[in-house]
């Protein structure tokens, strides 16, 4: 029996050692790639999807794994595995979102067909995407036409709004000025924008502020006469106007403050009510007499005959002779004064009962 034991010993040899060389026939050496990053990879997976789960790799419905999971692995079997990233791409502030492999943002926008030519962009070309993707804004250029007072001007901008193409035409409008679109809107490629600088502002004007005239009554002065108690003088005032000019003309003008810097005096002035002494007449008797005979001595009648006053008075007569107003109301001795001068001038032919 002990002569047998090696022989055993050696069977068992062989069949560790062919157990040894089927399991080296099981493997492969293969190729994997992921996401472009390349190793060696020895394995005893059968098919790609076999790989993945050994490798610890899962994919989703984004993913690309090239060639097919179900695919049987051989020696020198090639597997690339590459994962999709969502990406938004908002183009002049219009958002779309993809799902691409592309593991860099210039390789992202190229697979969107976008042509980017003189566009800014808010991250680098070059710049990588990561798994758990990236947002990117695109300003492609845009000729717009900016005509601020009245002169155009023609330029090329990547900016988002009609604020940006102003910035960019040297222009920084403020709360006062005037533009034909709002700053905030989405700025067009061919736009025409108008500008209108509006300036706001303030002048003060000073002018004269008239005085009035007061009359003050006075037993003591003469009825007639007048007397000037205070000079009157001018008072000053200041107005202060809101100017508003459109491009360096002037649009509109108004008051919006008035103040009284300097009143004014009033001038004064002194009225006489005093009735004045009743001038010495002669012949006061035979002028009663006539009156007595003419107008029964009332000397404020008016007869409606086209006389008047107790010596009855035309009107072209009393005129003539200066009297003032009318006979009938004017004084005894006014009345008598005037006859005094018709008698002078033409006797008393003028008065029948003379």
């Amino acid at each position: 029996m002990r002569s047998l034991v090696p022989v055993i010993a050696g069977a068992a040899v062989l069949a560790v050692g062919g157990g040894s060389l089927a399991y080296a026939g099981l493997r492969s050496d293969v190729t994997m790639a992921v996401d472009g990053q390349a190793t060696q990879v020895t394995t005893s997976a059968q098919t790609v999807g076999d790989l993945l789960s050994a490798q610890h790799i899962s994919v989703g419905p984004h993913d690309v794994v090239a060639p097919s999971t179900n695919t049987e692995l051989r020696d020198g079997t090639q597997v690339s595995v590459k994962y999709g990233r969502q990406v938004t791409v908002s183009v002049d502030g219009a958002p779309q979102t993809v799902w691409t492999t592309a593991t860099d943002v210039g390789s992202a926008i190229a697979t969107l067909g976008l042509d980017t030519t003189g566009a800014d962009l808010s991250t680098s070309r070059s710049a990588p995407i990561g798994r758990q993707g990236l947002s990117v804004n695109v300003a492609t250029p845009k000729r717009v036409t900016v005509d601020a007072g009245g002169k155009k001007q023609t330029l090329t901008t990547t900016g988002a709004t009609v604020g940006a193409a102003l910035k960019a035409a040297g222009i920084a409008p403020d709360d006062d000025d005037q533009v034909s679109l709002p700053v905030t809107t989405t700025l067009t490629n061919g736009a025409k924008v108008t500008f209108v600088r509006v300036d706001v502002t303030s002048k003060s004007k000073r002018s004269d502020v008239d005085f009035k005239t007061v009359e003050q009554k006075s037993s003591k002065l003469e009825r007639g006469k007048t007397q000037t108690k205070t000079q009157g003088r001018e008072g000053s005032r200041t107005t202060t106007y809101r100017v508003v000019s459109h491009d360096g003309d002037v649009v509109s003008t108004k008051a919006t403050k008035s103040v009284v810097t300097r009143k004014p005096v009033n001038r004064v002035v002194v009225v006489g009510t005093k009735a004045p002494a009743e001038p010495a007449v002669a012949n006061v008797g035979l002028w009663d007499k006539i009156a007595a005979c003419e107008s029964g001595g009332n000397w404020s009648i008016n007869t409606g005959n086209g006389y008047y006053g107790g010596l009855q008075f035309s009107l072209a007569t009393w005129r003539a002779y200066g009297g003032t107003g009318m006979p009938n109301e004017q004084s005894k001795a006014a009345q008598i004064a005037v006859a005094e001068r018709v008698r002078k001038g033409s006797g008393l032919g003028n008065w029948s009962c003379a």
